[in-house]
Protein backbone atom coordinates (compact mmCIF):
# COMPACT_ATOMS: atom_id res chain seq x y z
CA UNK A 1 0.00 0.00 0.00
CA UNK A 2 1.09 3.80 -0.72
CA UNK A 3 2.34 6.08 2.41
CA UNK A 4 -0.01 8.52 1.45
CA UNK A 5 -2.98 5.92 1.01
CA UNK A 6 -2.49 4.49 4.17
CA UNK A 7 -1.86 7.71 5.84
CA UNK A 8 -5.30 8.51 4.43
CA UNK A 9 -7.16 6.01 5.94
CA UNK A 10 -5.28 6.86 9.07
CA UNK A 11 -6.90 10.52 9.08
CA UNK A 12 -10.18 9.33 8.04
CA UNK A 13 -10.72 7.32 10.97
CA UNK A 14 -9.67 9.50 13.59
CA UNK A 15 -12.17 12.28 12.22
CA UNK A 16 -15.83 11.70 12.64
CA UNK A 17 -16.83 15.35 10.42
CA UNK A 18 -15.16 15.15 7.15
CA UNK A 19 -15.40 18.29 4.43
CA UNK A 20 -14.27 17.03 0.55
CA UNK A 21 -13.99 20.01 -1.49
CA UNK A 22 -13.49 20.22 -5.48
CA UNK A 23 -12.60 23.35 -7.73
CA UNK A 24 -14.26 26.10 -8.81
CA UNK A 25 -16.00 25.24 -12.19
CA UNK A 26 -16.60 21.72 -11.15
CA UNK A 27 -16.37 18.89 -13.98
CA UNK A 28 -17.26 15.27 -13.80
CA UNK A 29 -14.44 13.75 -12.24
CA UNK A 30 -14.30 16.66 -9.59
CA UNK A 31 -18.48 15.52 -9.02
CA UNK A 32 -17.57 11.83 -9.50
CA UNK A 33 -14.44 11.74 -6.84
CA UNK A 34 -16.27 13.84 -4.20
CA UNK A 35 -19.25 11.68 -4.27
CA UNK A 36 -17.51 8.21 -4.35
CA UNK A 37 -15.15 9.05 -1.78
CA UNK A 38 -18.26 10.69 -0.01
CA UNK A 39 -20.48 7.95 0.38
CA UNK A 40 -18.22 5.45 1.44
CA UNK A 41 -16.70 7.75 4.42
CA UNK A 42 -20.79 8.59 5.08
CA UNK A 43 -21.20 4.19 5.45
CA UNK A 44 -18.43 4.64 7.62
CA UNK A 45 -20.54 6.63 9.76
CA UNK A 46 -18.98 9.52 9.11
CA UNK A 47 -20.78 12.93 8.78
CA UNK A 48 -19.64 14.09 5.50
CA UNK A 49 -20.40 17.71 3.48
CA UNK A 50 -18.63 18.53 0.00
CA UNK A 51 -18.81 21.51 -1.78
CA UNK A 52 -17.52 22.67 -5.37
CA UNK A 53 -18.34 25.85 -6.94
CA UNK A 54 -21.81 27.12 -6.93
CA UNK A 55 -23.18 23.27 -5.89
CA UNK A 56 -24.11 20.17 -8.38
CA UNK A 57 -24.32 21.48 -11.72
CA UNK A 58 -27.61 20.60 -14.06
CA UNK A 59 -25.60 18.33 -16.11
CA UNK A 60 -24.34 16.39 -13.23
CA UNK A 61 -28.40 16.01 -11.74
CA UNK A 62 -28.38 12.50 -11.78
CA UNK A 63 -26.26 12.77 -8.43
CA UNK A 64 -28.47 14.77 -6.59
CA UNK A 65 -29.82 11.81 -4.21
CA UNK A 66 -25.95 10.17 -3.95
CA UNK A 67 -24.65 13.26 -1.44
CA UNK A 68 -25.48 16.24 -0.26
CA UNK A 69 -23.59 19.00 -2.54
CA UNK A 70 -23.49 22.55 -1.45
CA UNK A 71 -22.20 25.88 -2.12
CA UNK A 72 -19.26 27.16 -0.25
CA UNK A 73 -21.64 30.36 1.15
CA UNK A 74 -23.95 27.35 2.85
CA UNK A 75 -21.37 25.65 4.81
CA UNK A 76 -22.15 28.84 7.43
CA UNK A 77 -19.62 28.52 10.31
CA UNK A 78 -20.07 24.50 10.03
CA UNK A 79 -16.90 22.71 11.89
CA UNK A 80 -14.77 20.09 10.41
CA UNK A 81 -12.21 17.30 11.87
CA UNK A 82 -10.52 16.66 8.46
CA UNK A 83 -10.88 18.63 5.11
CA UNK A 84 -9.84 16.27 1.70
CA UNK A 85 -9.51 18.32 -1.40
CA UNK A 86 -9.67 16.20 -4.69
CA UNK A 87 -9.15 17.17 -8.16
CA UNK A 88 -7.39 20.37 -7.39
CA UNK A 89 -4.28 21.59 -8.69
CA UNK A 90 -4.00 24.57 -5.90
CA UNK A 91 -5.75 26.07 -2.96
CA UNK A 92 -6.94 29.05 -4.67
CA UNK A 93 -8.54 26.77 -7.51
CA UNK A 94 -11.46 25.80 -4.38
CA UNK A 95 -12.44 29.44 -5.13
CA UNK A 96 -12.29 32.77 -3.25
CA UNK A 97 -15.65 31.81 -0.61
CA UNK A 98 -13.99 27.91 -0.26
CA UNK A 99 -10.61 28.99 0.17
CA UNK A 100 -10.13 30.53 3.94
CA UNK A 101 -12.73 27.48 5.21
CA UNK A 102 -9.82 25.45 3.52
CA UNK A 103 -7.13 26.88 5.13
CA UNK A 104 -8.32 27.25 8.69
CA UNK A 105 -9.32 23.21 8.91
CA UNK A 106 -6.52 21.22 11.17
CA UNK A 107 -5.91 18.43 8.78
CA UNK A 108 -5.73 18.96 4.83
CA UNK A 109 -5.62 16.28 2.41
CA UNK A 110 -4.73 16.71 -1.40
CA UNK A 111 -5.75 13.58 -3.76
CA UNK A 112 -5.15 14.76 -7.04
CA UNK A 113 -3.69 14.06 -10.62
CA UNK A 114 -2.64 17.42 -12.07
CA UNK A 115 1.42 17.11 -11.59
CA UNK A 116 1.90 20.96 -11.68
CA UNK A 117 0.00 20.31 -8.03
CA UNK A 118 2.33 21.83 -5.46
CA UNK A 119 1.09 19.72 -2.49
CA UNK A 120 0.03 22.27 -0.26
CA UNK A 121 -1.89 20.22 2.05
CA UNK A 122 -0.35 18.32 5.29
CA UNK A 123 -1.06 14.69 3.04
CA UNK A 124 -0.82 15.23 -0.63
CA UNK A 125 -1.55 11.94 -2.55
CA UNK A 126 -0.62 13.63 -6.42
CA UNK A 127 0.01 11.10 -9.28
CA UNK A 128 -0.06 11.08 -12.82
CA UNK A 129 -3.77 9.36 -13.89
CA UNK A 130 -6.20 9.67 -16.78
CA UNK A 131 -8.06 11.37 -14.02
CA UNK A 132 -8.96 11.72 -10.02
CA UNK A 133 -11.35 9.14 -10.10
CA UNK A 134 -8.75 6.45 -10.55
CA UNK A 135 -6.77 7.68 -7.62
CA UNK A 136 -10.19 7.82 -5.63
CA UNK A 137 -10.94 3.99 -7.01
CA UNK A 138 -7.78 2.70 -5.89
CA UNK A 139 -8.55 4.55 -2.26
CA UNK A 140 -11.51 2.98 -1.93
CA UNK A 141 -10.04 -0.72 -2.82
CA UNK A 142 -7.85 -0.23 -0.49
CA UNK A 143 -10.23 0.47 2.12
CA UNK A 144 -12.47 -2.75 1.73
CA UNK A 145 -14.96 -0.49 0.45
CA UNK A 146 -18.18 -1.97 -1.24
CA UNK A 147 -18.47 -0.37 -4.76
CA UNK A 148 -22.11 0.15 -5.32
CA UNK A 149 -23.75 1.00 -8.42
CA UNK A 150 -24.09 4.66 -7.17
CA UNK A 151 -19.91 4.39 -6.60
CA UNK A 152 -19.70 2.95 -9.91
CA UNK A 153 -21.26 5.73 -11.94
CA UNK A 154 -19.99 8.56 -9.91
CA UNK A 155 -16.28 6.86 -10.43
CA UNK A 156 -17.24 6.34 -14.46
CA UNK A 157 -18.08 9.77 -14.64
CA UNK A 158 -15.48 11.08 -13.40
CA UNK A 159 -12.89 9.22 -15.56
CA UNK A 160 -15.47 9.12 -18.43
CA UNK A 161 -15.22 13.05 -18.69
CA UNK A 162 -11.88 13.75 -18.06
CA UNK A 163 -10.85 11.28 -21.12
CA UNK A 164 -13.65 13.00 -23.34
CA UNK A 165 -15.27 9.52 -23.07
CA UNK A 166 -12.56 7.60 -23.96
CA UNK A 167 -10.21 9.35 -26.45
CA UNK A 168 -8.30 11.80 -25.38
CA UNK A 169 -4.17 10.63 -25.18
CA UNK A 170 -4.57 10.42 -20.88
CA UNK A 171 -6.46 7.09 -22.03
CA UNK A 172 -4.35 4.23 -21.12
CA UNK A 173 -4.56 0.51 -21.12
CA UNK A 174 -5.36 0.66 -16.74
CA UNK A 175 -7.88 3.21 -17.64
CA UNK A 176 -9.80 0.98 -19.71
CA UNK A 177 -9.40 -1.79 -17.47
CA UNK A 178 -10.42 0.06 -14.62
CA UNK A 179 -13.45 1.36 -16.51
CA UNK A 180 -14.28 -2.43 -17.48
CA UNK A 181 -14.34 -3.40 -13.75
CA UNK A 182 -16.42 -0.18 -13.50
CA UNK A 183 -19.17 -1.39 -16.10
CA UNK A 184 -19.19 -5.15 -14.65
CA UNK A 185 -19.90 -3.79 -10.94
CA UNK A 186 -23.20 -2.30 -12.83
CA UNK A 187 -22.15 1.07 -14.32
CA UNK A 188 -25.03 2.51 -16.40
CA UNK A 189 -23.18 3.38 -19.20
CA UNK A 190 -25.62 4.47 -21.64
CA UNK A 191 -27.78 6.62 -18.96
CA UNK A 192 -24.09 8.40 -18.11
CA UNK A 193 -23.45 9.12 -21.42
CA UNK A 194 -27.14 10.41 -22.26
CA UNK A 195 -26.99 12.50 -19.17
CA UNK A 196 -23.59 14.33 -19.90
CA UNK A 197 -22.83 14.14 -23.56
CA UNK A 198 -25.93 13.54 -25.26
CA UNK A 199 -28.49 16.30 -23.41
CA UNK A 200 -28.42 20.28 -23.07
CA UNK A 201 -30.83 22.97 -22.73
CA UNK A 202 -32.13 25.29 -25.14
CA UNK A 203 -29.91 28.41 -23.58
CA UNK A 204 -27.14 25.85 -23.52
CA UNK A 205 -27.87 25.08 -26.98
CA UNK A 206 -27.80 28.66 -28.62
CA UNK A 207 -24.66 29.50 -26.76
CA UNK A 208 -22.30 26.64 -28.76
CA UNK A 209 -23.49 28.61 -31.27
CA UNK A 210 -22.90 32.31 -30.08
CA UNK A 211 -19.59 30.80 -28.73
CA UNK A 212 -18.89 29.12 -31.96
CA UNK A 213 -19.26 32.56 -34.09
CA UNK A 214 -16.57 34.06 -31.67
CA UNK A 215 -14.06 31.77 -33.10
CA UNK A 216 -10.56 33.71 -34.32
CA UNK A 217 -7.83 32.13 -35.67
CA UNK A 218 -4.18 32.91 -35.53
CA UNK A 219 -0.65 32.22 -35.84
CA UNK A 220 -1.08 30.07 -39.40
CA UNK A 221 -4.11 28.88 -37.89
CA UNK A 222 -2.52 26.77 -35.50
CA UNK A 223 -4.16 28.66 -32.63
CA UNK A 224 -7.66 29.40 -32.11
CA UNK A 225 -9.26 31.67 -29.53
CA UNK A 226 -12.87 32.01 -28.36
CA UNK A 227 -15.02 33.53 -25.93
CA UNK A 228 -18.32 34.18 -23.83
CA UNK A 229 -19.03 36.88 -21.53
CA UNK A 230 -22.21 37.21 -19.03
CA UNK A 231 -23.85 38.96 -22.15
CA UNK A 232 -23.86 36.56 -24.17
CA UNK A 233 -24.67 33.40 -21.61
CA UNK A 234 -27.69 35.41 -20.31
CA UNK A 235 -28.52 36.10 -23.52
CA UNK A 236 -28.83 32.89 -24.64
CA UNK A 237 -30.70 31.91 -21.51
CA UNK A 238 -27.53 29.81 -20.38
CA UNK A 239 -25.57 29.53 -17.37
CA UNK A 240 -21.77 29.53 -16.62
CA UNK A 241 -21.86 25.86 -16.32
CA UNK A 242 -22.78 25.22 -19.66
CA UNK A 243 -19.20 26.44 -20.88
CA UNK A 244 -17.87 23.63 -19.94
CA UNK A 245 -17.42 21.78 -23.04
CA UNK A 246 -17.46 24.90 -25.70
CA UNK A 247 -13.37 24.67 -25.83
CA UNK A 248 -14.02 21.63 -27.66
CA UNK A 249 -15.29 23.26 -31.10
CA UNK A 250 -12.25 25.35 -30.82
CA UNK A 251 -9.85 22.16 -30.58
CA UNK A 252 -11.81 20.23 -33.43
CA UNK A 253 -10.66 22.63 -36.31
CA UNK A 254 -8.23 20.73 -38.17
CA UNK A 255 -5.55 23.20 -38.55
CA UNK A 256 -5.43 24.02 -34.68
CA UNK A 257 -3.18 22.79 -32.34
CA UNK A 258 -3.91 25.10 -29.32
CA UNK A 259 -7.13 26.82 -28.39
CA UNK A 260 -8.14 28.87 -25.87
CA UNK A 261 -11.68 29.60 -24.40
CA UNK A 262 -11.61 32.94 -22.67
CA UNK A 263 -14.73 33.08 -20.43
CA UNK A 264 -15.91 36.20 -18.23
CA UNK A 265 -15.72 35.92 -14.50
CA UNK A 266 -16.67 39.93 -13.75
CA UNK A 267 -15.81 42.63 -15.86
CA UNK A 268 -11.76 42.52 -14.65
CA UNK A 269 -11.15 38.69 -13.87
CA UNK A 270 -11.24 36.52 -17.05
CA UNK A 271 -11.04 32.31 -16.77
CA UNK A 272 -8.93 30.64 -19.69
CA UNK A 273 -9.71 26.94 -20.60
CA UNK A 274 -6.47 25.54 -22.77
CA UNK A 275 -6.30 22.61 -25.04
CA UNK A 276 -3.71 21.07 -27.01
CA UNK A 277 -3.84 18.20 -29.53
CA UNK A 278 -0.24 16.92 -30.34
CA UNK A 279 2.71 18.79 -29.01
CA UNK A 280 2.16 22.11 -27.42
CA UNK A 281 2.20 22.20 -23.33
CA UNK A 282 -0.67 24.12 -22.36
CA UNK A 283 0.13 23.65 -18.71
CA UNK A 284 3.37 25.43 -19.42
CA UNK A 285 1.38 28.01 -20.67
CA UNK A 286 -0.70 28.36 -18.09
CA UNK A 287 1.76 28.48 -15.46
CA UNK A 288 3.19 31.67 -16.80
CA UNK A 289 -0.22 33.16 -15.32
CA UNK A 290 -0.58 31.23 -12.21
CA UNK A 291 -2.07 28.27 -13.68
CA UNK A 292 -1.24 24.98 -14.21
CA UNK A 293 -3.11 21.60 -15.38
CA UNK A 294 -1.90 18.82 -17.93
CA UNK A 295 0.20 18.63 -21.09
CA UNK A 296 -3.03 18.76 -23.15
CA UNK A 297 -5.32 20.33 -21.10
CA UNK A 298 -4.67 23.17 -18.47
CA UNK A 299 -6.05 26.69 -17.14
CA UNK A 300 -5.23 29.58 -15.61
CA UNK A 301 -7.09 33.00 -14.66
CA UNK A 302 -6.25 36.93 -15.56
CA UNK A 303 -6.99 40.03 -14.44
CA UNK A 304 -7.63 42.76 -16.90
CA UNK A 305 -9.68 43.41 -20.22
CA UNK A 306 -11.26 40.81 -22.28
CA UNK A 307 -8.88 42.08 -24.86
CA UNK A 308 -5.96 42.12 -22.81
CA UNK A 309 -6.46 38.91 -21.53
CA UNK A 310 -6.65 37.42 -25.10
CA UNK A 311 -3.92 39.68 -26.23
CA UNK A 312 -1.48 38.42 -23.87
CA UNK A 313 -2.34 34.70 -23.93
CA UNK A 314 -1.90 35.14 -27.52
CA UNK A 315 1.39 36.07 -27.36
CA UNK A 316 2.74 33.60 -25.03
CA UNK A 317 0.63 30.65 -27.05
CA UNK A 318 2.81 31.75 -29.97
CA UNK A 319 5.67 31.27 -28.10
CA UNK A 320 4.68 27.47 -27.64
CA UNK A 321 3.83 26.90 -31.65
Amino acid sequence: MKKQIQQIIDAVKESQRILIVGHVSPDGDCFGSMFALGMELERQGKYVRTSAGEGLTDKYNFMRDYLNCCAAKDLDEEEFDLVIAVDTADDYRVGSILEPIFKKQPLKISIDHHMTNPGFSDINWVEERSATGELIYELLKEMDAPITVRTANALYAAIMTDTGNFIYSNTTPETLRLAAELVSIGAEVQMLAEEIYNKRSLGATKLMGAAIDTIKLYHDEKIAIMYADYAMIEGCGAVPADCESLINFAREIDTVEIAMLVREINKTRYKVSLRSKKYADVAQLAGFFGGGGHHFAAGCTLDGTMEEVMEKMLMKAEELI
